[in-house]
C-alpha cells in the first residue's frame, strides 16, 4: 500500500475510513517509537494528515505582504477544514490534543488502540514520535587534567575571511572595542565591565519646523570614546540637514 500527500487549495470534503492496518501498514504509517512507547501506556505523538495546503499560487502575487497571508490564510483553511472531523472524535473521548495549521498536524497523547485507530484513517499521512529529548548539561573539567589535542592550524571559518593577511598587515585587532546586545549576554561578566551607553532622542516644535536633540550618554572616564562619537553623531546630523534643506 502507498501513501501520498495531495494538495488542497479548493473546498475539502473528506469522509473518513478506518480499517485494520496489517503489520507492515502499522511501521509504514506510524513510527516505531510510537509503537513502542504506546503499547507500554499513553505517549506523546504527531498525526500528519493527508491534506496539505497547495502554495503554488503565491508565485504569482507580487509583494511580501501578499504572499505571507496567502500561505497563512491558505494552510489555515486547509488545517480547519480537515482537521475538524479528528478533532470532533479526540474531543468527544477527552483525549488531551492540540491542533497546529503551519504543518496540517494534531498533536495527541493516547494508547496504543488509539495510534492504531488513527493511523487506519484514510484522512491520516503518517504517525510521527515526539519524543521528549534531554540535551547532555556542562561537564565540569579538571584544569589540572589532560589537554586536549587539537591541529596546529587556522580554522577554516578564520581562512574564508582572510584574517592570517591581515595579520600580516599588522592589524591585530588591538585597540578595537567590538559592542553587540541579545538575551544571552551576562551583561555582568568583569570583561563587559558595565559599559553600556543610552541614547535618547528630544523633539521640540520650533517656528516652522521641530529640533532634534541627541543625547548619548554613558562614556564617563573614557573622553576619546565620547569624542569619536560626537563626530560621528555629527555626520549624521549632518547629512540629516542636507536632506531636509533639498
Amino acid at each position: 500500500m502507498r501513501f501520498r500527500m495531495t494538495s488542497a487549495l479548493l473546498p475539502v470534503v473528506l469522509v473518513a475510513f478506518s480499517s485494520a492496518l496489517s503489520a507492515e501498514d502499522l511501521s509504514r504509517k506510524i513510527d516505531p517509537w510510537v509503537l513502542e512507547k504506546s503499547a507500554a501506556g499513553p505517549a506523546e505523538f504527531l498525526v500528519m494528515l493527508r491534506a496539505q495546503g497547495d502554495l503554488r499560487g503565491a508565485g504569482a502575487l507580487t509583494s511580501k505582504t501578499e504572499r505571507g497571508a496567502f500561505v497563512m490564510d491558505t494552510l489555515r483553511s486547509v488545517a480547519e477544514r480537515s482537521q475538524r472531523p479528528l478533532l470532533d472524535l479526540l474531543a468527544e473521548r477527552g483525549v488531551p490534543h492540540r491542533a497546529y495549521w503551519v504543518a496540517n498536524m494534531i498533536w495527541v497523547r493516547g494508547d496504543r488502540s488509539l495510534v492504531e485507530e488513527l493511523a487506519a484513517r484514510e484522512d491520516v499521512f503518517h504517525v510521527y514520535a515526539n519524543p521528549r529529548v534531554r540535551l547532555d548539561g556542562p561537564v565540569a573539567s579538571s584544569p589540572s587534567g589532560p589537554v586536549p589535542s587539537s591541529p596546529d592550524a587556522i580554522e577554516w571559518g578564520v581562512m574564508k575571511v582572510h584574517a592570517p593577511e591581515a595579520w600580516a598587515l599588522g592589524y591585530n585587532g588591538a585597540g578595537i572595542v567590538i559592542g553587540g546586545q541579545d538575551t544571552g549576554y551576562d551583561w555582568d561578566h568583569p570583561a563587559l565591565g558595565r559599559k553600556e551607553t543610552t541614547v535618547a532622542y528630544l523633539l521640540e516644535p520650533i517656528g516652522g519646523g521641530t529640533r532634534l536633540t541627541i543625547c548619548h550618554g554613558g562614556f564617563a572616564g573614557c573622553p576619546d570614546a565620547a569624542a569619536e562619537h560626537a563626530e560621528g553623531w555629527a555626520r549624521v546630523l549632518g547629512w540629516l540637514q542636507g536632506y531636509f534643506d533639498r
